[in-house]
């Protein structure tokens, strides 16, 4: 039989050469700094960030465009088990590499072939020589922030402030001539507000604070000055049961009025949540940048879509870009979210852009699969039926994420499985690309690579779907 015979316009063949021009670059023409050359920019010496025709990008530091697609804890030391005293992954890799090094050069090796350009958080950059990178700070733990319990620092506390200042000159100044370093995230899911870790807003955070302290003192003056220091009208809407606002220094919790007041209650958070972002990013803002003006501040990595309007507006005050960490997306979790857990992730993270005027960059998400033959039983329940569903699954975040002109990259999570007796907090699921004994998962990695190879003509391309 004779081959079939397809006939094109001229402007769709001239549409398919653009694209399969585009496919190639993107594949290949990169830069010594993993940019590429379909956009180019003027070279700085250190990464930034643009806007070139509507699309959003991160820029070289020799003047090409960078969509960037990380790697969470990229490190031989793998986690910890408690139960077992040891860490398998380690224990494995040492066996197979003999040295941490030998590891590295295979690690580099597959995540140029899968397509990733970025050290994510927490990764052990040292083994990967001329390879971009992110640094992860932990500014909050500095003044007794907690992020496995959601505590949550007195940043109005000057002796913090101090603290913050020491500690990004140890670890900020060093780095402020290294052209590999893409930027510095300020902390990791702070509790700005009620998640999976416990219920509380800052203002009952900062209300159980001692009436010494400068955080209570902070939100009484919030309360003295929203509500004209009239204190009955304070106390319809509050229900603190003292006095006065003298009393309210030595008080410790809130209850709140009848219904009608829930509206009023909102609005103090959200204003009282703005107050306390604009102390923490203008803190740790001023800190990095007095020891290291050169690099980009990318933000705390929220915690899902949810943060308040305040807070997402400080961020972007301070901010170059604004990092989420988010979960919770498959096609069944966005279409229909009540049901499946999920939210309008194109909705929430224009909204999130529009807010903060910042470009964002998904710093977390993951999928893990039924049939891994891990428990899967604590972390974010994001689960698929086998690994060729977690290549799909990532091919759709991914996909959405290259598809928006404001989002200017994704960060998977994490590079290796989690022990099945559990790491530090419990979590014991399959979000690697390797499973504990370093072997791929191929059928999700062999996805991976394609779908990370279209980012930027895909991006590129995003300003005229939006």
């Amino acid at each position: 039989m004779a081959s079939p015979v397809f006939y094109f316009s001229r402007k769709s063949r001239l549409g398919f050469l653009i694209f399969f021009l585009g496919l190639t670059a993107a594949a290949g023409a990169k830069g010594r700094f993993f940019g590429d050359d379909l956009v180019e920019f003027k070279p700085s010496g250190y990464f930034r960030v643009e806007q070139s025709q509507g699309v959003f990008w991160f820029v070289t530091p020799d003047g090409y465009a960078f969509f960037s697609m990380g790697v969470n804890h990229l490190g031989p030391e793998g986690y910890y088990s408690p139960r077992l005293g040891y860490s398998p992954y380690q224990k494995n890799i040492l066996a197979l590499y003999k040295t941490e090094q030998a590891w590295s050069v295979q690690t580099r090796e597959r995540l140029e072939q899968w397509g990733f350009n970025t050290i994510g958080a927490w990764g052990k950059r040292e083994l990967f020589a001329e390879f971009p990178y992110v640094r992860q700070l932990n500014f909050s733990a500095l003044g007794g922030g907690d992020w496995l319990k959601g505590s949550f620092p007195d940043v109005f506390d000057p002796q913090w402030e101090k603290l913050v200042q020491a500690e990004a000159q140890k670890l900020c100044a060093p780095l402020k001539d290294d052209p590999w370093l893409v930027g510095y995230f300020t902390d990791n899911e702070l509790h700005f507000g009620p998640d999976w870790r416990n219920s509380q807003t800052l203002v009952h955070v900062f209300m159980a604070l001692p009436a010494s302290a400068a955080g209570k003192q902070e939100l009484v003056r919030f309360f003295r000055a929203n509500y004209g220091d009239d204190f009955s009208r304070f106390e319809k809407v509050w229900k603190s049961h003292v006095r006065n606002f003298d009393e309210l220094y030595e008080a410790k919790e809130l209850g709140a009025g009848w219904w009608l007041c829930r509206s009023r209650i909102a609005k103090d958070v959200d204003a009282f949540n703005g107050l306390v972002a604009e102390r923490y990013f203008s803190v740790v803002s001023r800190a990095i940048k007095s020891q290291d003006p050169n690099h980009l501040l990318l933000g705390c990595r929220f915690h899902a879509l949810g943060v308040s309007p305040s807070v997402v507006k400080s961020a972007g005050k301070w901010m170059d870009v604004v990092s989420i960490n988010y979960y919770y997306m498959t096609p069944l979790q966005e279409i229909l979210p009540p049901l499946f857990g999920g939210v309008d992730f194109r909705g929430w993270m224009k909204k999130y852009y529009e807010l903060s005027g910042k470009p964002l960059l998904a710093t977390e998400f993951s999928y893990r699969a039924v049939t891994s033959g891990l428990p899967n039983t604590k972390g974010a329940p994001v689960t698929v039926f086998s690994q060729a569903d977690r290549g799909r699954a990532y091919a759709y975040y991914a996909g959405r994420c290259q598809a928006a002109p404001y989002i200017i990259g994704y960060h998977w999570f994490n590079y290796m499985d989690e022990p099945r007796s559990g790491r530090f907090d419990g979590e014991n699921s399959n979000y690697g690309l390797v499973n504990e004994r370093d072997r791929p998962y191929e059928k999700l990695t062999r996805k991976i690579s394609r779908v990370n190879g279209q980012a930027v003509s895909k991006h590129l391309a995003s300003a005229e779907r939006n």
